[in-house]
């Protein structure tokens, strides 16, 4: 399969997952996108992290801030009655949620939750964590891990993204240290050029998918809830 036929075959909501995390690449902020969706199947809300970002976001939404994630910037456009009137919302986050994100989707959403994610977040994951509460304990939980190349994509993206922004961070640490360094460091100057020449999301996931095919890197499954 070309990498295009996989872009096509991609679920739609993984699909705007992904290009609002290349958005956030191209904006200078953490490249994480988040996209709800609704029982029926329908996506209700989409967003991308805005930490570093400067100028004001969408009404309704956080930036400039260490709370102003994908997750919670794509929960926040669902009104209170609508997200509690009935259970099977999902929330697919190109990043696994951290503990703030997923105490975010415990708050907001119930019944029946799905939290689908790409990649997971070696340091700052909170998905383990989501039956830690009495609340949470009340939700019924089913956690999906995408798999394949745009699982590695996503991992890739982040990785380059920290060591560019927090070079001394312990993400950053982490994968400079790990089996990822050569992706990274043949990878990275592809997706800071992409960046550069505004190129699509689909655009650079077909420039880095032979080399993410043959990485050997991105294998695991979701953690136990």
């Amino acid at each position: 399969m070309t990498p295009h036929e996989a872009w096509d075959r991609l679920p739609a909501h993984w699909r705007r997952a992904f290009s609002q995390a290349w958005s956030a690449f191209g904006a200078g902020t953490i490249p994480v996108g988040a996209v709800v969706v609704d029982p029926r199947g329908v996506i209700a809300a989409e967003a991308r992290n805005r930490v570093y970002d400067a100028s004001a976001p969408p009404v309704g939404q956080l930036s400039g801030s260490w709370v102003a994630h994908a997750e919670l910037n794509a929960l926040a456009q669902i009104a209170a009655e609508r997200s509690t009137a009935e259970d099977g919302w999902a929330v697919y986050s190109t990043l696994e949620p951290c503990p703030l994100c997923t105490g975010a989707i415990t708050v907001a959403l119930r019944g029946r939750i799905t939290v689908g994610y790409a990649s997971p977040d070696p340091i700052g994951g909170g998905l383990g964590a989501v039956k830690a509460t009495r609340i949470g304990q009340s939700r019924e939980w089913n956690i999906e891990k995408l798999d394949g190349p745009f699982a590695v994509f996503a991992e890739l993206l982040h990785a380059v993204c920290m060591i560019a922004v927090r070079p001394t961070g312990r993400t950053a640490r982490h994968y400079t240290a790990s089996p990822w360094r050569p992706l990274i460091e043949s990878q990275g100057p592809v997706i800071a050029d992409a960046r550069d020449r505004r190129q699509s999301v689909e655009q650079i996931v077909v420039a880095t998918w032979p080399a993410i095919e043959h990485a050997g890197v991105g294998v695991g499954g979701p953690p136990s809830v």
